[in-house]
């Protein structure tokens, strides 16, 4: 312990280099989480690993206290220091993990002034302002916390963070290298660590969204209530227009209260999708679903959303997609080019009203030899409903899942794909018959019961 105490480094000791990149690094992660709930409305696990951590955030931090440290006098120097290293860390982070994993967590391709989506001059400028603050304000507070934990119990607690740190490094590699369906214990420590990070998402995440939607409501009633005082000044009573006001208010708030309900619900099911897909789950979207995997989804004329706009997307698929006026409806027929699913024969439809431009490997061929859908590293895209009717791609599905999971599906029951469609059918009106009055309807079409098979 002692060699940690005494080896130092640009004026830090190896024991408070350790603790602030652990401190910094889920600081940062914490940070993410809840600016993505602000500015997305969604609750996004922004962590590479599994834990609640973004190592980005501790290197850059460690960087900054190195070379910025010597600089706090300085101001000017200071935040030009800021925007520089901090930008450097990113653009070369950013790089490095997509060669690695071919996955961006943190794409600005839609900000002015980007290199190659990597940083952008906006985030460069904010990085400045956000280390002359670390360096100023926040790094003392943390570093005066740090050194009142005695060091043997700040050394112990380390050396177990570090071990979990390890094992979460080595279990994302594994994972991302295919094997960690060969490794089922190391896979467990992963799905616990990431439900732990999924667990403080939810709540920092969630915390997050309560706020915007109280800002929200507290604007919808100033609006509402200059609004109800303009209209009804000369038309009711003072009394009768505070009322009316109120009850506007109350329904504005309870609208409210329910778009950001389901917000949370829509944002935890996309989450779930980021966390599926990086854990090489396969993931495929369909319509709507594929148009969200995407990167943008663009909006111009309000078509969709009611207002002009530009969302970004789960960010799976080099795709963007643009609304406009003109539905897209056809019947077709088509081949997936794609494993696991290559060769299989499709059926089915389109409708939609999005353009969808593809970066990327199509997902199958149409029967006029067009391209559809896109597919990158286990995640798949398609605007063709009804890819499972014919059952080929079904069954190359199931054989692809039993592989992985290690099942064995020779002893499975086959069962022809229109006995299961009736079986669905005959689920369906079981759930019917047992939600309605049958014997009213009965009766109300003159009918008994047993004369209707």
């Amino acid at each position: 312990m002692s060699f940690f105490l005494n080896t130092t480094v640009c004026g830090f000791s190896l024991y408070h280099i350790l603790a602030f990149f652990l401190i910094y690094s889920c600081l940062g992660w914490c940070v993410e989480v809840v600016y993505a709930a602000a500015t997305t409305g969604q609750l996004v696990n922004r962590g590479f690993l599994n834990g609640p951590v973004c190592p980005i955030y501790g290197f850059g931090m460690i960087l900054v206290l190195f070379f910025l440290t010597p600089l706090e006098d300085n101001l000017l120097l200071l935040y030009l220091g800021g925007v520089i290293l901090p930008s450097a860390l990113e653009l070369v982070g950013g790089w490095a993990l997509y060669k690695l994993y071919r996955t961006r967590w943190w794409d600005y391709t839609d900000k002015p002034f980007n290199i190659g989506g990597y940083v952008c001059l906006e985030f460069s400028l904010m990085w400045g302002v956000g280390a002359m603050v670390m360096v100023k304000a926040i790094h003392p507070t943390i570093a005066a916390l740090v050194n009142i934990i005695p060091p043997l119990v700040g050394f112990v607690l380390m050396c177990l963070l570090y071990a979990v740190y390890a094992a979460d490094v080595v279990a994302t590699a594994i994972a991302a290298s295919d094997l960690a369906r060969e490794l089922d214990a190391l896979e467990k420590v992963a799905d616990s660590m990431h439900a732990v990070s999924d667990a403080m998402t939810e709540i920092l995440g969630t915390t997050a969204l309560d706020m915007d939607q109280k800002m929200d409501e507290s604007r919808l009633q100033l609006k509402l209530a200059a609004a109800e005082a303009r209209d009804s000044y000369n038309k009711l009573s003072p009394r009768e227009a505070a009322s009316t006001m109120r009850t506007r208010a109350d329904e504005a708030m309870e609208a409210a209260r329910r778009a950001s309900q389901t917000a949370r619900l829509n944002a935890a099911e996309a989450a779930k999708a980021v966390k599926l897909a990086a854990q090489g789950t396969p993931v495929l979207g369909v319509c709507g679903g594929y148009q969200m995997l995407g990167e943008q989804l663009c909006d111009p004329a309000g078509e969709e959303s009611g207002t002009p706009c530009t969302l970004r997307g789960l960010g799976l698929l080099p795709t963007t997609t643009v609304f406009g006026t003109e539905k897209h409806l056809t019947q077709t027929a088509a081949c997936v080019t794609t494993e696991p699913f290559a060769g299989a024969k499709l059926t089915g439809y389109e409708i939609h009203a999005g353009r969808t431009e593809v970066r990327g490997s199509a997902f199958c061929i149409l029967a006029d030899g067009t391209p559809e859908g896109c597919v990158q590293d286990g995640v798949f895209g398609t605007y063709l409903h009804g890819l499972f009717d014919t059952g080929e791609l079904t069954e190359k599905l199931t054989a692809f899942l039993c592989k992985r999971k290690g099942i064995d599906p020779a002893g499975a029951e086959l069962i022809p794909m229109e006995q299961y469609r009736q079986q669905q059918f005959d689920l369906l009106a079981d759930g019917v018959r047992a939600a309605l009055d049958m014997p009213a309807i009965y009766a109300a079409m003159g009918m008994q019961k047993g004369d209707n098979t």
